[in-house]
């Protein structure tokens, strides 16, 4: 190949991978979830009792799952900031405890991911340690101990913010376990 030939080629290839990037402020960055649906996929882990089946909910309940203790402000800043549809489910433990998992959809990947992000870093302005499983990469959470206390793990995934939290005896494993197959589930949807 000549030089005249290799260069257009190599524009074109640029222009290509440039398209394939995100937009920018309004990249969606990947299909929005049915957090109902999404959540059906989870099987219930032998340790656990299924307490609440997958439902809608409102913005002030996932705001007491989520940080740990109601905010009506913090609950309407959630609606001020456009969350589109939100889901939760929840288990307690056979041996004590609470888990539960929740799908919010938001109008960009952006606001989704700051979203994950301010969950996580209140628990970490509440004392709790940072915590980010190897085996759920881009993960963001806080823990109080290993397999113990309180631990909250985020994730997103285009427009969803995904958000898993223990209380008690329930195993860290259970926890990721749940995340990454809500990850690998919405992930495979957005290809």
């Amino acid at each position: 190949m000549t030089i005249r030939m290799v260069a257009p080629l190599l524009v074109t290839m640029v222009l290509v991978i440039a398209g394939c990037g995100p937009e920018g402020p309004r990249d969606q960055g990947g299909a929005k979830a049915d957090p109902v649906e999404l959540l059906h996929v989870l099987p219930t882990p032998r340790e656990l009792i299924d307490a609440r089946p997958e439902r809608k909910v409102k913005t002030d309940e996932v705001v007491e799952t989520a940080l740990g203790s109601a905010d009506p402000d913090a609950a309407q800043q959630l609606t001020n900031a456009g969350v589109e549809d939100v889901a939760m489910r929840n288990w307690t433990g056979k041996r004590g405890g609470t888990m539960a998992a929740i799908v919010a959809v938001w109008p960009t990947r952006g606001v989704a991911s700051n979203f994950a992000l301010q969950v996580a870093q209140h628990h970490l302005d509440q004392g709790l340690s940072a915590w980010t499983p190897s085996q759920i990469p881009g993960s963001q959470g806080a823990r109080e101990r290993a397999d113990g206390g309180t631990r909250v793990l985020t994730r997103t995934v285009g427009p969803n913010a995904i958000i898993i939290t223990a209380d008690g005896p329930i195993p860290d494993a259970t926890v990721t376990t749940a995340m990454k197959r809500l990850v690998v589930v919405q992930e495979a949807r957005n290809e």
